[in-house]
Order: C-alpha cells, then sequence, then structure tokens
C-alpha cells in the first residue's frame, strides 16, 4: 500500500513537471533585442488571426523606457529621455515627441 501511493506520487509529480514547460512556451514565441531575450511578466506574446501581438509593455521597458497607462484616455505613455511615444487603444496612429536632453550651460 505505502508503495503504490509513493509510485502514485512520483508520476504525479513526473507528469506535472513535465507539462509545465509546455504550458508556459505553448506558444512558441519569443522575442529577442540586440541579441537579448525579452522577457515578459504579465501578458506572453501570442498568435491572433495569424497575426503575432507582442506586449506593449515588456518591449518598450527592455529599451529602457517607463512605461504609464491612462485608463480613462486607454492610452499608453511610453518616455526616455529622448523619445516619448503615446499609443491609444484602437487608433490608427500613434504620436511621438522628440526630447532633448537639457544640457547644463558652461560659463
Amino acid at each position: 500500500m505505502f508503495r503504490t501511493k509513493v509510485l502514485t506520487l512520483a508520476l504525479m509529480v513526473t507528469f506535472i513537471l513535465t507539462l509545465t514547460p509546455i504550458t508556459i512556451f505553448a506558444n512558441g514565441i519569443s522575442v529577442t533585442i540586440d541579441g537579448q531575450r525579452v522577457i515578459f511578466d504579465r501578458q506572453q506574446p501570442t498568435i491572433v488571426d495569424g497575426r503575432t501581438l507582442v506586449p506593449v509593455r515588456g518591449v518598450f521597458e527592455h529599451l529602457g523606457f517607463e512605461v504609464d497607462w491612462a485608463g480613462d484616455t486607454r492610452t499608453v505613455s511610453l518616455a526616455r529621455p529622448a523619445h516619448q511615444v503615446f499609443i491609444t487603444i484602437d487608433q490608427a496612429q500613434f504620436t511621438t515627441i522628440p526630447t532633448v536632453a537639457k544640457r547644463p550651460m558652461c560659463y
């Protein structure tokens, strides 16, 4: 009886460990920028109707942008010292604003 329980437990653990990587990486999509793999914390890339959808947050944070979400306007703001980008859901266009870092004046 004890041996049966141990064997059953071992099989269950093996089964769970075998399925975990398949479940996590089932979509088979990986994103690489400059040779470094992008890690997505929340939403994973996916394919919908033959199109690959990649979460903006993961990509832009990897590129050094600060990412903010304004739920009331459904707009994402992406910012770093030299660039600002605004993307609004269901809009065909987005806005980019090049910003210039202020340099200290030399006397």
